[in-house]
């Protein structure tokens, strides 16, 4: 018999190391992406490639300091990637010095996005994404929710979709925002915060519905309607809008409160009395 388990042991430890399963949800941490095969194709090391639809989870951080290559590329339509309250983090430090100033110590806009999606219907939810050489999340379409993404060297957020429950800060490039709207992409942000970016806190947005916006350049600049914001001390504008705005309190930015065409639909102040 002691044989026989000798040898059932060496057949074990033939197998390949695969991502680990629970509940049909298969696990990532940075042993699993050193090892690859976490999906078919999944190469040994970063970025984590997957290429089937599915459930995955983190079980531990995933940390890559080249500021040139993406932590997790997602081939494959239908794919939710619960962050499960870790953080995907590279070396970027991008931060805001007051002023104009924010300095990163990585060359802007690198190719190292935190989450790289080139399909559809991909959502990523839960944790944080932090200090990446390009964006944070960069997805074609899908869902982004219950995340801190900041220090990035790109922008924070960019997607079409619906981005909400997220905080954006000291993103070089920008906090949250999306392609130019048209019928097949948009983006629409739900109680989202954006502080402390490079460039525009809030940018070309079908929709943004109660929102903060501070310490950015522009506040919110879209094409598109704003429904119930906090705009104060950007560099630049409050708002730079086409479409309509209502229920928003402007304060305190450099430039104009409001820059649009159109009143406001129902009571905002700006700086303090009734926009014009």
């Amino acid at each position: 018999m002691g044989m026989i388990h000798k040898g059932l042991l060496a057949a074990v430890c033939l197998v390949p190391l695969t991502a680990g399963a629970v509940d049909g949800v298969i696990e990532i941490n940075h042993a699993r992406a050193l090892a690859g095969g976490v999906t078919p194709g999944d190469a040994p090391g970063y970025p984590v490639t997957i290429t089937q639809a599915g459930s995955y989870r983190l079980t531990g951080n995933l940390t890559q300091p080249d500021p040139n290559i993406v932590v997790v590329h997602v081939t494959a339509e239908g794919v939710t990637l619960d962050l499960n309250g870790f953080a995907i983090k590279g070396s970027a430090n991008c931060r805001y010095l007051g002023g104009a100033n924010l300095t990163c110590d990585v060359p802007l806009a690198g190719n190292g996005h935190g989450v790289l999606a080139e399909a559809d219907g991909v959502n990523v939810t839960n944790g944080s994404v932090i200090g990446m050489g390009g964006s944070g999340l960069r997805l074609r379409s899908g869902h982004a929710s219950k995340l801190y993404v900041a220090h990035n060297a790109g922008t924070g957020v960019y997607m079409s979709g619906v981005a909400q429950d997220i905080v954006a800060s000291h993103n070089a490039l920008g906090g949250i925002g999306g392609p130019q709207i048209s019928a097949s992409l948009a983006l629409v942000v739900v109680n989202v915060v954006a502080t402390y970016n490079g460039q525009d806190g809030i940018f070309q947005v079908a929709v943004a519905r109660n929102v903060v916006s501070s310490f950015n350049q522009t506040g919110i600049s879209t094409a598109g309607s704003v429904d119930g914001c906090q705009v104060t001390e950007n560099r630049d504008d409050g708002i730079n809008i086409v479409g309509s705005w209502s229920g928003c309190f402007i304060s305190g930015n450099a430039d104009r409160a409001i820059s649009s065409a159109l009143r406001p639909q129902n009571t905002s102040y700006c700086d303090g009395v009734g926009c014009p």
